[in-house]
């Protein structure tokens, strides 16, 4: 099992390895699912469509038009609703919709593989898995669970799922008791997500969208004044301040994304460690050495860590740091074993 106190903060990077789209691709995907003319609506387009219409009417071509346009000058669609959300509030509403219409159509591409164990690649998800329950006896699979926390910064909602299917397989459990026990684990989204798995799977996830599904997962979705603003946003400073290691796995490390999380003080906080995958881009004049190129980056997280840990009433002092430039299955692979609890 895992020891007590451990965080993990998944990003875009952990959920790639089961299919969801990365920032470029995902803007790419909400682009195609715009169309082009209001009188041309492919099938795939036409639940997306539906839910804009019943949105805001008439408008939506206009702003399904405008958002296309700002997809390609922005970094991410969490920065261009961001912009605009407090003065163009239809424009966000789309774009919250067409973040949700890609998302489930992810949804639906991954379902059947993460149901089924011999779909399952070696992925980050399989690796904490087989963490969270080694040496487990089973009837202490609830503790086990206890043990770990997430945050993820990521929409879709397959971790959810890959729990209570991973369960189910390796113990031999009833999808009931599956989803009980998976229930134990705290799941943090950052940004929000398409809502609540239900009981049953066979209804909600991996289902192909409609007007009224894609209008009822956008509403979950938030942008990050809106999560300074939530309640949940303390939810999310209470799990780092009470952390005894954080485990940081395929993110950019964003420094707006850190200023959320930031606990303001910290109760017992020992050990991180972190992934920096971050490739050099392609069309560079000379490209920079993978360490050089990260480097940035690396700086900016410790920078932060150390943020946090002196403004800490205690001082508390993280005794292991190691964020380093590997895969997230890489950085598990050297260092799960240590984050095991081998009493």
């Amino acid at each position: 099992m895992l020891r007590d106190g451990t965080v993990f903060i998944l990003g875009a990077a952990v959920s790639a390895e089961v299919g969801f789209p990365l920032g470029g691709k995902l803007k790419e995907e909400i682009s195609n699912l715009l169309p082009a003319r209001a009188d041309q609506v492919g099938p795939k387009q036409f639940p997306l469509v539906d839910a804009m219409d019943r949105a805001i009417g008439h408008r939506w071509f206009g702003k399904a038009t405008e958002l296309r346009r700002g997809l390609q000058l922005a970094d991410s669609i969490d920065n261009l609703v961001e912009h605009r959300t407090r003065d163009d509030p239809d424009l966000a509403r789309v774009a919250k919709m067409g973040i949700a219409a890609a998302i489930a159509y992810g949804e639906m591409r991954g379902a059947n593989g993460l149901r089924l164990t011999s779909g399952l690649k070696d992925t980050s998800y399989v690796r904490i898995f087989k963490l969270i329950v080694s040496g487990c006896p089973r009837d202490r699979l609830a503790d086990a669970l206890e043990r770990v926390q997430f945050i993820t910064f990521n929409y879709d909602r397959s971790l959810e799922v890959f729990l209570r299917v991973a369960l189910e397989h390796y113990s031999g459990l009833d999808a009931r008791s599956a989803a009980d026990l998976a229930s134990k684990v705290e799941i943090h989204h950052v940004y929000g997500s398409l809502g609540s798995v239900p009981e049953s799977l066979e209804y909600g996830y991996g289902q192909e969208p409609n007007a009224l599904s894609i209008t009822a997962m956008a509403a979950g979705i938030r942008t990050y004044s809106e999560e300074i603003e939530s309640e949940r946003g303390d939810d999310l400073r209470r799990v780092i301040r009470d952390a005894r290691r954080v485990i940081v796995l395929g993110c950019a490390h964003h420094p707006r994304n850190m200023k959320l999380l930031d606990p303001d003080g910290l109760a017992g906080f020992q050990e991180v460690y972190g992934t920096q995958y971050l490739e050099p881009p392609e069309d560079a004049v000379s490209r920079p050495p993978f360490a050089e190129f990260t480097l940035p980056a690396v700086q900016a997280f410790k920078t932060a860590i150390n943020h946090w840990q002196y403004r800490s009433p205690n001082r508390i002092e993280v005794t292991d740091f190691r964020i380093e430039p590997l895969t997230s299955l890489q950085l598990i692979a050297r260092y799960g074993s240590s984050w095991l609890d081998h009493g």
